[in-house]
Protein backbone atom coordinates (compact mmCIF):
# COMPACT_ATOMS: atom_id res chain seq x y z
CA UNK A 1 0.00 0.00 0.00
CA UNK A 2 1.39 3.70 -0.74
CA UNK A 3 0.34 6.04 1.29
CA UNK A 4 1.98 9.75 0.58
CA UNK A 5 4.46 8.22 -1.35
CA UNK A 6 5.51 5.79 1.04
CA UNK A 7 5.23 2.29 0.90
CA UNK A 8 3.26 1.01 4.12
CA UNK A 9 4.16 -2.68 4.56
CA UNK A 10 1.83 -5.07 6.94
CA UNK A 11 3.30 -4.69 10.04
CA UNK A 12 2.69 -0.96 10.43
CA UNK A 13 -0.95 -1.73 9.15
CA UNK A 14 -0.59 -4.27 11.79
CA UNK A 15 0.28 -2.19 14.50
CA UNK A 16 -3.08 0.13 13.60
CA UNK A 17 -5.22 -1.93 13.75
CA UNK A 18 -4.08 -3.57 16.84
CA UNK A 19 -3.87 0.09 18.32
CA UNK A 20 -7.71 0.50 16.97
CA UNK A 21 -8.63 -2.26 18.72
CA UNK A 22 -7.20 -1.22 21.66
CA UNK A 23 -9.11 2.27 21.78
CA UNK A 24 -12.50 0.36 20.79
CA UNK A 25 -12.07 -2.28 24.10
CA UNK A 26 -11.31 0.37 26.32
CA UNK A 27 -13.96 2.57 25.20
CA UNK A 28 -16.13 -0.68 25.97
CA UNK A 29 -14.78 -1.07 29.26
CA UNK A 30 -15.65 2.84 30.18
CA UNK A 31 -19.15 2.11 29.45
CA UNK A 32 -19.10 -1.20 30.68
CA UNK A 33 -17.95 0.83 34.31
CA UNK A 34 -20.61 3.59 33.70
CA UNK A 35 -23.69 1.08 34.24
CA UNK A 36 -24.75 0.24 37.78
CA UNK A 37 -23.72 -2.20 40.12
CA UNK A 38 -23.82 -3.58 43.48
CA UNK A 39 -23.37 -0.83 46.31
CA UNK A 40 -24.58 1.63 43.63
CA UNK A 41 -27.79 3.24 44.62
CA UNK A 42 -30.72 3.01 41.91
CA UNK A 43 -31.86 6.10 40.48
CA UNK A 44 -35.37 6.87 40.96
CA UNK A 45 -38.49 6.41 37.87
CA UNK A 46 -41.69 6.50 37.37
CA UNK A 47 -42.81 4.22 33.80
CA UNK A 48 -46.70 3.41 32.92
CA UNK A 49 -48.12 0.45 33.36
CA UNK A 50 -50.41 -1.30 30.50
CA UNK A 51 -53.78 -0.10 32.28
CA UNK A 52 -52.44 3.68 31.70
CA UNK A 53 -51.53 4.20 35.76
CA UNK A 54 -48.03 4.78 36.86
CA UNK A 55 -45.41 2.84 38.60
CA UNK A 56 -43.20 5.28 40.90
CA UNK A 57 -40.67 3.35 42.50
CA UNK A 58 -40.85 6.13 45.23
CA UNK A 59 -44.20 5.11 45.96
CA UNK A 60 -42.58 2.17 47.49
CA UNK A 61 -39.63 3.69 49.52
CA UNK A 62 -38.50 1.36 52.07
CA UNK A 63 -39.57 -1.36 50.16
CA UNK A 64 -37.04 -4.22 49.71
CA UNK A 65 -37.17 -4.21 45.79
CA UNK A 66 -36.50 -6.77 42.35
CA UNK A 67 -36.40 -4.79 39.06
CA UNK A 68 -36.07 -6.98 36.02
CA UNK A 69 -35.83 -6.04 32.61
CA UNK A 70 -37.53 -8.71 30.38
CA UNK A 71 -39.01 -8.90 26.86
CA UNK A 72 -42.12 -11.04 25.75
CA UNK A 73 -39.98 -12.67 23.23
CA UNK A 74 -36.81 -13.61 25.85
CA UNK A 75 -36.89 -17.15 26.65
CA UNK A 76 -34.65 -16.48 29.36
CA UNK A 77 -36.87 -14.28 30.55
CA UNK A 78 -40.00 -16.76 30.68
CA UNK A 79 -37.39 -19.73 32.04
CA UNK A 80 -36.79 -17.19 35.25
CA UNK A 81 -40.26 -16.04 36.06
CA UNK A 82 -41.31 -19.08 37.83
CA UNK A 83 -38.36 -18.60 40.30
CA UNK A 84 -39.42 -14.38 40.78
CA UNK A 85 -42.96 -15.43 41.02
CA UNK A 86 -42.17 -17.74 43.77
CA UNK A 87 -39.96 -15.26 45.51
CA UNK A 88 -43.09 -12.72 45.07
CA UNK A 89 -45.16 -15.09 47.35
CA UNK A 90 -42.30 -16.08 49.75
CA UNK A 91 -41.16 -12.38 50.46
CA UNK A 92 -44.81 -10.69 49.93
CA UNK A 93 -45.33 -10.17 53.50
CA UNK A 94 -41.94 -8.64 54.26
CA UNK A 95 -42.86 -6.10 51.80
CA UNK A 96 -40.74 -7.20 48.78
CA UNK A 97 -42.15 -4.91 45.31
CA UNK A 98 -41.31 -6.41 42.01
CA UNK A 99 -41.39 -4.44 39.02
CA UNK A 100 -40.66 -5.93 35.70
CA UNK A 101 -39.51 -3.32 32.99
CA UNK A 102 -40.32 -4.30 29.60
CA UNK A 103 -37.90 -3.14 27.22
CA UNK A 104 -37.20 -3.89 23.46
CA UNK A 105 -40.38 -5.01 22.66
CA UNK A 106 -43.94 -4.86 21.18
CA UNK A 107 -45.10 -7.72 22.41
CA UNK A 108 -48.77 -8.42 24.49
CA UNK A 109 -47.49 -7.64 28.16
CA UNK A 110 -50.99 -8.44 29.64
CA UNK A 111 -51.65 -11.73 27.53
CA UNK A 112 -48.24 -12.76 28.15
CA UNK A 113 -48.59 -12.12 32.03
CA UNK A 114 -51.95 -13.87 32.47
CA UNK A 115 -50.50 -16.96 30.88
CA UNK A 116 -47.26 -17.53 32.87
CA UNK A 117 -48.71 -15.94 35.82
CA UNK A 118 -47.13 -12.97 36.60
CA UNK A 119 -48.39 -11.58 39.62
CA UNK A 120 -46.73 -8.77 39.95
CA UNK A 121 -46.08 -5.20 38.70
CA UNK A 122 -44.99 -4.87 34.66
CA UNK A 123 -44.09 -1.31 33.16
CA UNK A 124 -44.04 -0.27 29.83
CA UNK A 125 -41.30 1.30 27.51
CA UNK A 126 -38.47 0.82 29.72
CA UNK A 127 -35.80 1.69 27.03
CA UNK A 128 -34.75 4.62 28.25
CA UNK A 129 -34.38 3.21 31.97
CA UNK A 130 -32.32 0.21 30.31
CA UNK A 131 -29.58 2.69 28.67
CA UNK A 132 -29.81 5.06 32.07
CA UNK A 133 -28.70 2.02 34.36
CA UNK A 134 -26.82 -0.10 31.63
CA UNK A 135 -28.78 -2.91 30.71
CA UNK A 136 -28.00 -4.21 27.36
CA UNK A 137 -29.65 -7.57 27.65
CA UNK A 138 -32.37 -9.56 28.89
CA UNK A 139 -33.09 -11.12 31.55
CA UNK A 140 -31.34 -8.08 34.14
CA UNK A 141 -32.36 -8.56 37.67
CA UNK A 142 -31.05 -5.96 40.29
CA UNK A 143 -32.33 -6.73 44.14
CA UNK A 144 -32.38 -3.46 46.02
CA UNK A 145 -32.44 -3.15 49.42
CA UNK A 146 -34.68 -0.60 51.52
CA UNK A 147 -32.54 2.18 50.09
CA UNK A 148 -32.53 1.66 47.04
CA UNK A 149 -29.08 0.48 46.89
CA UNK A 150 -28.15 -2.64 44.70
CA UNK A 151 -27.21 -5.00 46.32
CA UNK A 152 -27.48 -8.04 43.37
CA UNK A 153 -27.40 -7.35 39.82
CA UNK A 154 -27.56 -10.19 37.53
CA UNK A 155 -28.09 -12.02 34.15
CA UNK A 156 -28.65 -15.25 35.25
CA UNK A 157 -32.01 -17.12 34.15
CA UNK A 158 -31.63 -20.21 36.76
CA UNK A 159 -34.98 -19.57 38.61
CA UNK A 160 -33.30 -21.67 41.43
CA UNK A 161 -30.17 -19.78 41.52
CA UNK A 162 -29.35 -19.57 45.25
CA UNK A 163 -27.67 -16.21 44.85
CA UNK A 164 -30.89 -14.86 43.70
CA UNK A 165 -32.70 -16.10 46.57
CA UNK A 166 -29.85 -14.73 49.01
CA UNK A 167 -30.48 -11.88 48.26
CA UNK A 168 -33.82 -11.40 48.59
CA UNK A 169 -33.50 -12.63 51.96
CA UNK A 170 -30.86 -10.31 53.01
CA UNK A 171 -33.02 -7.24 51.78
CA UNK A 172 -36.30 -8.89 53.13
CA UNK A 173 -34.13 -9.19 56.66
CA UNK A 174 -35.58 -12.82 56.45
CA UNK A 175 -33.21 -15.42 57.48
CA UNK A 176 -32.73 -18.08 54.42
Amino acid sequence: MIEGGEVVGWKQRRGACWALVIVLWAGTAAAEDSRLNAGDVFPDFSLERSDGSIWRMSDYSEHPKIIMFWATWCPYCRKLFPGIVALNRQYADEGLEIVAVNFRDDGDTDAYARKHGLDFDIVLSGDTLAADVGVRGTPTVFVLDRNNRIQLRSSNSNPADPILAQAVAAVTGSAQ
